[in-house]
């Protein structure tokens, strides 16, 4: 039997819309494209039609993604998905924009048992907020709360957007965190990044691995950090954004040429990875007498610096390293960790159950990290089947609503309180992780 949708893309705005053929970024999971699909791009107030339909034959329906990227701002893209089962698993079709000077919703759904239809209408949004510069957009709200008591969006596995090195047992299904670069999650909103320098062939890699019984070190590579410091150079050149601040959390180095023998950085080699930064945003960095920084207000912090790299007592800094901009974990102390589930209703109990056990009742000075993160099991790491960026999209589409109903049942109070809402597949159209963060801040400081 013929499982089918049709999708109608209206474009109301000024602008042309691209599809964008990157084999990640567009694609068909299960089903084969119909004639003329997926469209080559979307002209400005006009709309086209996408289809897609299961194979002959095949046991399950049709289900895809296609991005569209906006031909004056190719950083700006619509994402549309779907799913057309052939058995009893619901139809979906969902669309987003990455940028929030667009919106785009999917109306008039029609979904009947061989076929399905929806609109997606993509128009100019309005938002309250813009996600590039939105502390400094909100500065009345922020500028006199202390580090501990704001909230922020976070990154996880931050620059592993895409695989420019990936060893035998290592592809992108179970690499891959992000949609993103760190430049482009930067401008999304995203203000704290979970960065792991990988050294090979002496360049630093932002990466993401594991040790593995038998087969040793199993991983890979995303942006070199090089490129992702520089991008967050740019953004802090540019004056709209100067009351933004970023929190850069190194950790898992490993000198990956000599990873079976001796994976440890030596002395020089992390001087080397402080010179990179140094030379990249050392104009951006905190700098100051070691202090605890949670206990400062964004303002006080804002006056020494944009950027605060955080490095764990293991990498050997002084404490007089924070008068050039390098801090001790010490100096930033936080709590919370992962679930280590791919169950979604296991990690949102395991980590409301984190969130109360980090009540505030002596001591307020420390950031919770909210880790919404599904991880892979075993066996889902070398089977086919479900990716990291599957588990993260079907996470974030509860961060809202779980986090905004904790707020609303007091789950979430002055005492209980996450400081970053850490996710994989960082997308505001898909999490509105800084909505949420405008929505802690008023809770948490009511």
């Amino acid at each position: 039997m013929t499982r089918r949708i049709t999708i109608t893309i209206k474009n109301l705005t000024n602008n042309k819309w691209v599809l964008n053929n990157d084999s990640s970024k567009t694609f068909l999971k299960h089903g084969k494209w119909m004639k003329n699909s997926p469209p080559k791009s979307v002209s400005h107030n006009s709309e086209v039609v996408l289809k897609s339909e299961k194979q002959t034959g095949a046991s399950y329906g049709t289900t895809g993604q296609a991005t569209y990227q906006n031909d004056l701002d190719p950083s700006c893209e619509m994402v549309i998905k779907w799913n057309k089962p052939y058995g009893s698993d619901d139809t979906t079709c969902e669309a987003w924009v990455t940028c929030d000077e667009f919106k785009a919703s999917v109306k008039n759904k029609d979904f009947q048992k061989s076929e399905a239809f929806c609109d997606v209408v993509l128009e100019k949004a309005t938002p309250s907020y813009s996600t590039k510069n939105w502390m400094g957009g909100n500065w009345g709200l922020i500028k006199d709360k202390v580090l501990s008591k704001i909230c922020i969006p976070g990154s996880h596995d931050s620059g592993i957007y895409k695989l420019t090195y990936h060893t035998e047992f290592s592809d992108s299904h179970n690499t891959v965190t992000q949609y993103y670069s760190i430049g482009k999650q930067v401008n999304q909103g995203i203000r704290e990044f979970d960065v792991r320098p990988a050294l090979s062939e002496g360049n630093f890699w932002t990466a993401h691995y594991s040790k593995i019984k038998v087969v040793g070190y199993q991983g890979g590579f995303g942006e070199s950090l090089f490129d992702a410091l520089s991008k967050i150079r740019s953004f802090f050149e540019i004056e709209e954004n100067k009351n933004e601040l970023i929190i850069l959390n190194f950790s898992h180095f490993i000198n990956w040429d000599d990873r079976d023998s001796n994976p440890d950085l030596t002395q020089a080699q992390k001087d080397d990875l402080l010179e990179l930064i140094t030379q990249q945003i050392g104009d951006y960095l905190v700098k100051a007498k070691a202090t605890n920084l949670t206990k400062l207000t964004i303002s006080e912090l804002i006056k020494l610096g944009n950027v605060i790299p955080v490095f764990p007592s293991g990498f050997g800094l002084s404490n007089e390293d924070s008068e050039k901009g390098f801090w001790k974990r010490t100096y930033l102390p936080t709590k919370g960790e992962y679930s280590d589930t791919n169950d979604l209703e296991d990690m949102i109990l395991s980590q409301k159950d984190k969130l109360r056990d980090s009540a505030r009742v002596s001591d307020a000075n420390f950031l919770f990290n909210l880790c919404w993160e599904l991880t892979l099991s075993t066996s889902e790491t070398v089977l086919p089947g479900k990716s990291i960026l599957d588990y993260a999209e079907e996470a974030n589409a509860e961060l809202f609503n779980t986090i905004s109903t904790w707020i609303a049942n007091d789950v979430i109070n002055k005492e209980v309180y996450p400081n970053v809402l850490r996710t994989n597949a960082c997308s505001e159209g898909a999490t509105k992780a800084v909505e949420l963060s405008l929505d802690l801040i008023r809770k948490i400081n009511s």
